[in-house]
């Protein structure tokens, strides 16, 4: 069947993995954002925590490769967004000025940072083969479209540190979580072959594609 854009919408297969990327860039962005421009206000820091920051994201851009090469997209997107949700929790139980340069928070904040800036890499490689071949480009693309959204409310961060400084940790941690309950229910794409049509999709799913050069439906047995 001839895809189109509007498929994403319309096909249930589709629409429901659409819905989920949509949730996961928007958190994606809000996390990564919102720490990028409030590092002070989240941590009472600021130059420091700007270079370790800084430091933390081309290191987690270098092994974000190997690990999906070596481990698949699901499983280590998954493992990383956990690790910031914790995080995130684990500042809540922390007050700013009660340690000597708020230690604990920025330790936690750095982590969080990490595998954010991690899932954030590997997004974009997960995000595209969900998808078949003629949506593939503008599914990502609205996929990025509603990543702005989170930065853009990422500015509000700062503000939100200055009424409690729990509650950007706190909307952190929910929307991190929520983001993996959700990308449960995504299969896994590493080391198969990229969807061509929805069939497909659904076959993959079901774990019809397995191989790079085989297509192969489980229920007909057939090549």
């Amino acid at each position: 069947a001839k895809s189109r854009f509007s498929d994403i919408f319309t096909n249930r297969i589709l629409l429901k993995r659409t819905v989920i990327m949509y949730w996961n860039w928007f958190t994606n962005a809000f996390i990564i954002y919102g720490f990028g421009l409030n590092w002070k206000e989240l941590t009472g820091n600021l130059t420091i925590n700007i270079v370790i920051g800084a430091t933390l994201a081309i290191l987690a851009r270098f092994i974000t490769m190997p690990i999906i090469l070596k481990a698949g997209r699901k499983i280590p997107y998954i493992i990383c967004l956990s690790g910031a949700g914790a995080s995130f929790l684990i500042m809540l139980a922390f007050e700013k000025g009660v340690y000597p340069y708020n230690w604990p928070i920025v330790v936690f904040a750095m982590f969080g940072y990490f595998c954010i800036a991690t899932t954030f890499g590997i997004i974009w490689i997960y995000a595209s083969e969900l998808y078949p071949t003629k949506t593939r480009n503008a599914a990502v693309g609205s996929c990025s479209f509603v990543a702005r959204a989170g930065g853009v409310l990422a500015t509000l961060v700062g503000q939100l540190a200055e009424i409690h400084f729990a509650i950007p940790s706190a909307l952190f941690a929910f929307s991190a979580l929520l983001s993996v309950l959700l990308t449960l229910l995504l299969p896994e794409t590493g080391g198969k072959k990229l969807p061509d049509t929805i069939e497909e999709c659904r076959l993959q799913s079901t774990g019809g594609i397995q191989h790079p050069h085989i297509v192969l439906d489980r229920k007909s047995k057939s090549y």
